[in-house]
């Protein structure tokens, strides 16, 4: 007896150690550069430190989906022509429109999933001299989609990244609330939640655009976000003009909506007039609508829509609004 004793514990032993060393080492993040958040400025850019006369400001909001189009968290296998085409459409969507500012979610910074490409770097090329990064999933080995195993994202470095024509000067991330009861495996490999809270200096003011990504899965969780952020905004709308923009994955006409805490309060927001062509999800039929730009009173609105040019690149589509500051 003994002796099977001691074989079997043997045995777990070595199934059990290296099970344990591999899943310290899956669940921690690289020491990457490109797993650093922070704001870069960027070369052979022109940046835009003035106002025109009208003094403008152009901004749109994105959930890229790490350009996984319409294949976004299901089990298919990555493919680079798909992936390496869907960025040429976002290259070719900035090339005859060039929104002053852009505010991404699910934006990979060389992740196995996209191939290594560093999303931030590669749309901002050429025509966004200024980027801010905040990393928000950094795992050294994602085992998701569950199953086939050749289906793992594996590395992954992912976030929200603000890029500008205008320099950003600073940024601070708002950590958000954990999802409190999920098991612990679900956590360990889980996203963060973040606000992304970056100060611009447009001319001879100062701008605040909040990037915002909240939970999507657990609603009580994101109702916990939804107050958070909304509280951020209104105190920065207090000091200075202020945008707050994302994926807040709310309806405004789902059952019990955390996104009517906005819109119960009279922030002002773009393209919500309630039209079938506002819908920003699934890009590919959009059905309800979850992605936003909310501004403090400090701005007028003039222009704003859903941009449907970029198709089906992501299952989200973006927001944009033109928006004009007024004197104060």
């Amino acid at each position: 007896m003994k002796r099977i004793f001691y074989f079997l514990l043997i045995t777990l032993a070595f199934i059990g150690i290296p099970l344990i060393v591999f899943y310290l080492w899956a669940s921690s993040g690289t020491s990457e550069e490109s797993a650093i958040s922070g704001i870069k400025q960027l070369p052979n850019t022109a940046q835009r430190t003035e106002f025109p006369g009208d003094s403008t400001v152009s901004i749109m909001t994105y959930n890229i989906g790490y350009l996984s189009g319409m294949t976004n968290n299901l089990s298919v296998k990555a493919n680079k022509e798909f992936h390496d085409a869907n960025m040429a459409v976002m290259k070719d969507y900035l090339k005859g429109n060039q929104p002053d500012i852009i505010a991404f979610q699910e934006i990979d910074y060389g992740s196995k999933r996209s191939f290594e490409t560093d999303q931030e770097q590669e749309i901002a090329q050429g025509i966004y001299p200024f980027a801010a990064r905040a990393v928000n999933w950094n795992k050294n080995y994602l085992p998701f989609p569950h199953w086939p195993i050749s289906v793992h994202f594996r590395k992954v470095i992912s976030g929200q990244s603000v890029i500008s024509k205008f320099p950003i000067t600073e940024q601070q991330i708002d950590t958000l609330s954990r999802v409190q009861d999920e098991p612990f495996y679900y956590r360990d490999f889980y996203l963060n939640r973040l606000a992304q809270i970056c100060t611009l200096k447009v001319g001879n003011q100062q701008i605040m655009v909040i990037n915002v990504h909240l939970e999507a899965f657990d609603r009580d969780t994101r109702q916990i976000h939804s107050e958070r952020v909304l509280k951020l905004f209104q105190d920065y709308s207090q000091k200075f003009p202020t945008i707050i923009v994302g994926d807040f994955n709310s309806d405004p006409n789902e059952d019990e909506s955390t996104i009517r805490s906005f819109f119960d309060q009279g922030i002002a927001s773009a393209a919500v007039q309630g039209d079938i062509n506002l819908f920003t999800y699934p890009a590919d039929k959009p059905d309800v609508r979850i992605d936003y730009i909310f501004y403090s009173p400090h701005f007028e609105l003039l222009e704003s829509k859903v941009v449907k040019e970029v198709g089906d690149i992501s299952d989200h589509l973006p927001v944009y609004a033109k928006l004009k500051l007024k004197p104060f």
